[in-house]
C-alpha cells in the first residue's frame, strides 16, 4: 500500500492532492493505530481522521469527475475533428473533378472561338462584305490552309 500513495503523489494528475499528503498520511496513521494497536484511541481521533480522509475522498471525486469531463471533451473534439477532416477530403475531390470540368470546357470554348472567326472570315468573303483585297486574299489563303489541314 505505501507504494501505491507514492505512485499516486508522483503522477501529473494527482498534483492537487500533494498539499494533502501529510493529512492523508496522518489520517492513515491514525487508522492504523486504530486497527492495529491495543491502545484505544479517543473519539474525537477517529472522528478527525475519518473527516481527513473524507476530505482526501471527495478530492479524489472531484479530480475523477475533472477527468472524466475533460475525456469526454477530448473524445468530442476528435469526432468533431473527423467529421471537418473527412468533409474535407471530399471537397477536395469535388474542386479536383470541377477543376478538370473547367479545364474541358476552357479547351472547348477556345475551339469553338477559333472555329466562329474562321467561318466569320468565310462568310464575309463568300457574301462579299470584305471589300479589302489584300484582306480577302489573307482570309482566301487562310480558309484554305484550314480546311486543307
Amino acid at each position: 500500500m505505501p507504494e501505491t500513495n507514492n505512485q499516486r503523489s508522483t503522477t501529473p494528475e494527482k498534483n492537487i492532492l500533494r498539499p494533502n499528503t501529510e493529512l492523508h498520511t496522518e489520517s492513515l496513521k491514525c487508522l492504523a493505530q486504530i486497527l492495529g494497536s491495543h491502545e484505544p484511541c479517543t473519539k474525537q481521533e477517529i472522528e478527525l481522521a475519518l473527516g481527513r480522509l473524507l476530505e482526501v475522498e471527495n478530492l479524489l471525486n472531484e479530480q475523477k469527475e475533472e477527468n472524466d469531463f475533460a475525456f469526454l471533451q477530448l473524445h468530442q473534439l476528435q469526432e468533431e475533428l473527423e467529421q471537418y477532416f473527412l468533409k474535407s477530403q471530399d471537397l477536395s475531390r469535388e474542386k479536383n473533378k470541377l477543376t478538370n470540368a473547367n479545364k474541358v470546357l476552357h479547351a472547348r470554348l477556345s475551339e469553338t472561338i477559333m472555329s466562329y472567326h474562321e467561318n466569320r472570315k468565310y462568310w464575309l468573303i463568300s457574301r462579299g462584305k470584305l471589300t479589302n483585297p489584300v484582306a480577302r486574299a489573307l482570309c482566301k489563303k487562310l480558309i484554305s490552309i484550314t480546311y486543307e489541314a
